[in-house]
């Protein structure tokens, strides 16, 4: 199934499951065959479930935590989740001395697919961008670094060869400087 018609779907149907009864399922004819949706809500939280003959969908919400995993037909899955806290040993990289996590949305996510994985972390810290970058270029080999204004960016990779790029910029109203990592490894 189209990746935009299977979206359009899920987004319907998260709207649907905000609305409905706490568990409802319900088939629809698109193009491309009959696609079944079902909603289950749930205390603090809620799954849609999107059925296809192109292939799957689950979403799954609560509490400030959100994932989403997708099959194809030939059984190939890709996992997104956001808000849920990763062993930060998987980055690969050390995280920033000092920093936290952000509290304000999610503060990781990670994205798990057939041909590897993004991983993503969100900290702060009071040190200006630029001591951050200095950070990172002593941690990531054949890296490359750019400077603007309060906004350091440093790529690269880490000792097991995979790709990273780390982002640190000064927020104007609290003073501090998000730190945010991202990480590729792809499999193979």
């Amino acid at each position: 199934m189209n990746p935009k018609v299977l979206l359009g779907i899920a987004l319907s149907a998260s709207i649907a499951a905000g609305c409905s009864k706490p568990k409802d399922t319900v088939t629809i004819d698109t193009p491309e065959g009959k696609a079944t949706i079902s909603t289950q809500a749930s205390s603090g939280g809620g799954t849609v479930n999107v059925e296809t003959p192109e292939g799957s969908m689950r979403m799954e919400g609560k509490e400030g935590e959100f994932s989403m995993t997708t099959t194809d037909k030939e059984g190939k899955t890709s996992t997104i989740t956001a808000g849920s806290a990763f062993d930060v040993s998987e980055l690969g990289v050390p995280i920033y001395p000092g920093s936290t996590l952000i509290a304000d949305g999610p503060a990781q996510t990670k994205v798990d697919g057939p041909n590897g994985k993004i991983l993503g972390d969100t900290r702060e810290t009071v040190d200006p961008p630029a001591k951050v970058g200095e950070f990172f270029k002593g941690q990531l080999k054949d890296n490359t670094s750019f400077a603007h204004e309060d906004t350091v960016v440093v790529t690269g990779k880490s000792s097991a060869g995979d790709h990273v790029s780390v982002t640190a910029m000064r927020d104007k109203d609290s003073g501090k400087t998000k730190v945010i990592i991202a990480v590729t490894k792809t499999k193979g």
